[in-house]
């Protein structure tokens, strides 16, 4: 730590310890805004279905996201297939209720970020980013497991035409089943982007946590290097 009136040797003031907190506080909370985005635009459940009848055989990945779904590829015979979940009311109502907290999450990362603003400073700015990022990473957790609680009853209740042969009672597995003319292997679990909501959730946790010993973010210095010398104490005569 720099005592006053002293200047690094590269010339710059020193980087206290509180200001390497205050920076790893904004690498968290940008890092956490990113994951947030693109938990949002992401899939939160996908399908690994393998299945063959009358129609031919078909290999492909359903992905369910907060939006939409989508086939890649697409089943035989058909265009590129997109759901906005109109047809899937119970799928669909819990995906918006997570995209809604996920919405809500980046809201707290972006209020947090303002606490840091050096001409908005207060004291209790550095309680408040606490505070902030405590409810933002609540906001992602409870999108995560809410997700992961009541969507399979929702997939069980929408897609008969699936479940009359496999059964979804959980948020990870695998099951088939099929007649005399039709055979499906079905392997699910969490999307890439349900990860990515529940990382959002830890950084933006830990980004209050550095917000709180950070104070704000960054701190002004008063003097130039330039102008900062150190100067002897007069020596005095016997």
């Amino acid at each position: 730590m720099a005592r006053p009136g002293h200047t690094c040797r590269c010339g710059r003031g020193c980087r206290t310890p509180e200001s390497v907190v205050r920076t790893i506080a904004l690498i968290l909370v940008v890092a956490a805004l990113l994951a947030g985005v693109l938990g949002i635009l992401g899939p939160w459940w996908s399908f690994q279905e393998a299945s063959f009848g009358h129609f031919g055989q078909y290999t492909g990945t359903l992905d369910w996201g907060l939006v939409s779904s989508t086939y890649s590829p697409p089943p035989i015979g058909t265009p590129p297939r997109t759901s906005n979940y109109t047809n899937l009311p119970h799928i669909g109502g819990v995906l918006s209720g997570a995209a809604v907290l996920s919405v809500l999450s980046l809201g707290f990362g972006g209020g947090l970020i303002l606490t840091m603003v050096p001409a908005w400073r207060r004291d209790w700015f550095r309680f408040l980013g606490l505070a902030l990022g405590a409810a933002g990473g609540a906001a992602d957790f409870v999108a995560a497991f809410y997700v992961m609680s009541a969507l399979p009853g929702a997939a069980e209740t929408d897609l008969r035409t699936i479940t009359s042969f496999v059964s979804i009672t959980s948020f990870w597995g695998s099951g088939s089943g099929g007649n005399f003319d039709f055979h499906i292997d079905l392997v699910w679990g969490p999307g890439w982007a349900w990860y990515a909501a529940v990382v959002a959730g830890i950084l933006l946790v830990l980004a209050g946590i550095a917000r709180w010993r950070g104070w704000v973010l960054p701190s002004r210095r008063t003097g130039s290097p330039s102008t900062e010398r150190s100067e002897a104490p007069p020596r005095q005569r016997p």
